[in-house]
């Protein structure tokens, strides 16, 4: 790690080149710019997307009433049932399953597009862009108020305006404006870093509004969005980095207002009963603190790799089983290696140190939910001006070890070169994902009476579509009859036919947290367990250490008397198609079922 060469024996230059255009970067106009490039990239991309996924469940279902917007799915165990025998919940979900986010804020924002322009997903898409780009201009404030004092006017200003254009044009950043069920995420974000902004400043330059607002923007931010939590970590961060003089006692002292604000939320929260309970994507820190730490080491890991150029692996690792242990202890072992290369930078630059450490302990606060790049917009905050930093001491001929100068230049690739390429398919991604879950939702064939038992697919490659493939069969107007799924995830099936009226099938089912949408196992099944479906009996015959089913032996319905018979389909070539029963004695070994990304869906 000790390779130092002068940095003259470079070329000179791409170096003059970057120079350049790091001068340009600190004009008072180059924020205004950036916003342009932005709102052309991504908001050009997004206006078409329509509604996609989330959607649907947030607005389709009229988003007039925001006490309840964000109360989604089946409220008690027997409307889980309910929902469960007429296949809109598959077999495995859990009786507990309640999901009640308290984003009042958020929902506010949903129930004036539904007042102003109820019919046009547009201009819904364009009030998101909107607070994104609102979001960018608190972010750039906030690196020239950070920067400010390092090393002279010019450089604060160099360091600021490029930390600037790599959060803005941050293509991990463009789900969120694309979707419109992220528009709290967006939301949240932007008042986490005004209030960041207005504590950064009140602490520097004894600003005493900002003693106040600081606290009520955390308040408002909070009540867009449960992930802008994670600000805290900035807070932390700049006590323990950023303020100078003073006792350990006042530096804690100064987080006392924002402390409080958290304290208050959070008993609001959990005394009226929000939260998610029987879904394996989050995790309760009051219930499981032990969990918690090692999920906020685990998932953390993750997403700092993410915010260091790697968004994209984040959202894969949680839908490949046992990935995710591995993937994290490889990118915390990455984080560790950009420490050490970076180590004079961060000595030498308390900035530096700073966005660093908040971006390390906001990654933490994330222990409470499977990792998604959706969650790295405060995160990317403080990655942004580590990255801004690390160039632009390359620019400069500051960093001496040839590995940390590797380190910059691959850095310049991720953060400035490649977004703006990518920032177009990454805004559109859900509408890509909506268009594949409507073909294969209108593969399954319509009712064809008002009692025919739910469609029996064996096979489907996640949760995602049993989660969204009723409510789109809805909009498209079939007939109401159900698809019991029986298998969701990334593995093959093993079907066998022991005798007439049974099915024995193998598989991983819970496999990965991503599959674990409907269950989280805090309750394992057991072997013996039966679960009837309108008729259909489920019967555990296997299960893993972790209560996990591994087999299930299903109990045919050859009594309908005066019922239309089941229709079986099995998930083939990126939708579902019809199936025959194997003979008795026969087995089948189904392949992984897979999507088919083929084209976006169109507006709707």
């Amino acid at each position: 790690m000790n390779d130092t060469t002068s940095p003259s024996s470079e070329r000179a230059p791409p170096r003059r080149l970057l120079g350049r255009a790091l001068a340009a970067l600190a004009r008072p106009r180059a924020g205004l710019v950036i916003l342009l490039v932005v709102a052309a990239l991504v908001g050009g991309a997004s206006l078409g997307n329509g509604l996609a996924l989330d959607d649907l469940l947030l607005l389709g279902d009229g988003a007039s009433d925001p006490s309840t917007l964000f109360e989604i799915g089946a409220r008690t165990p027997a409307e889980v049932d309910a929902w469960r025998q007429g296949g809109i919940y598959p077999w495995w979900t859990s009786d507990a399953l309640q999901v009640r986010f308290l984003r009042p804020l958020a929902a506010l924002s949903h129930a004036l597009d539904g007042a102003l322009w109820p019919n046009s997903p547009a201009l819904m898409h364009l009030h998101s862009l909107l607070w994104y780009l609102l979001l960018v201009v608190a972010a750039g404030a906030l690196y020239r108020e950070v920067s400010a004092g390092e090393g002279g006017p010019r450089r604060a200003a160099e360091v600021a305006g490029l930390a600037l254009l790599v959060y803005a044009i941050d293509d991990a950043h463009a789900p969120n404006v694309g979707w419109l069920a992220a528009r709290n995420s967006l939301i949240g974000a932007t008042f986490a870093t005004l209030a960041l902004l207005a504590h950064v400043r009140a602490r520097a330059r004894g600003w005493r509004i900002g003693q106040v607002l600081a606290p009520l923007a955390l308040a408002l931010a909070l009540l867009a969005a449960e992930a802008s939590i994670a600000v805290l970590g900035y807070f932390v961060a700049h006590a323990l980095v950023i303020e100078r003089g003073g006792s350990w006692r006042a530096r804690a002292a100064s987080l006392l207002p924002v402390a409080v604000v958290v304290i208050a939320w959070f008993a609001l929260y959990v005394g009226l009963g929000y939260g998610a309970r029987g879904c394996g994507l989050y995790t309760d820190p009051l219930a499981d603190p032990f969990g918690f730490v090692g999920a906020a080491i685990e998932r953390g890991g993750l997403l700092v790799g993410a915010a260091l150029g790697l968004p994209m692996v984040v959202d894969l690792v949680g839908f490949i089983p046992g990935a995710s242990v591995g993937a994290a202890a490889l990118f915390l072992l990455l984080t560790a290696l950009v420490g050490r290369l970076l180590w004079p930078l961060l000595r030498s630059s308390a900035a530096a140190r700073f966005w660093a450490l908040g971006a390390l302990l906001a990654a933490a606060a994330h222990g409470t939910t499977v990792p998604q790049e959706r969650y790295l917009l405060l995160i990317t905050l403080g990655s942004a001006g580590l990255v801004a930093g690390a160039i632009a001491a390359l620019i400069r001929g500051e960093l001496r070890s040839r590995l940390a100068r590797a380190l910059a230049w691959s850095w310049i690739v991720l953060h400035v070169a490649l977004p703006p390429l990518l920032a177009v398919p990454r805004a559109t991604g859900t509408s890509v994902v909506q268009a594949s879950l409507e073909r294969s939702a209108a593969a399954i064939p319509a009712a064809a009476a008002a009692d025919e038992a739910p469609t029996i697919l064996v096979n489907a490659p996640g949760d995602v579509f049993a989660l969204y493939a009723p409510v789109i069969r809805a909009r498209a107007g079939l007939a109401p009859a159900g698809v019991e799924v029986l298998y969701a995830g990334t593995g093959g099936v093993t079907v066998e036919r022991p005798a007439d009226d049974r099915l024995l099938l193998r598989a991983a089912w819970l496999a990965a947290p991503g599959d674990r949408v409907f269950n989280d196992l805090a309750e394992p099944f057991r072997v013996g367990d039966r679960i009837a479906v309108d008729g259909l009996v489920i019967e555990i015959a296997e299960v893993d250490e972790g209560g996990a089913p591994r087999a299930l032996l299903l109990h045919l319905d050859a009594d309908r008397p005066g019922r239309p018979p089941r229709r079986w389909m099995i998930w083939d070539r990126g939708a579902p198609t019809p199936w025959r029963l194997p003979a008795v004695g026969e087995r089948v070994l189904l392949q992984p079922a897979s999507w088919d990304f083929a084209t976006p869906a169109s507006a709707s």
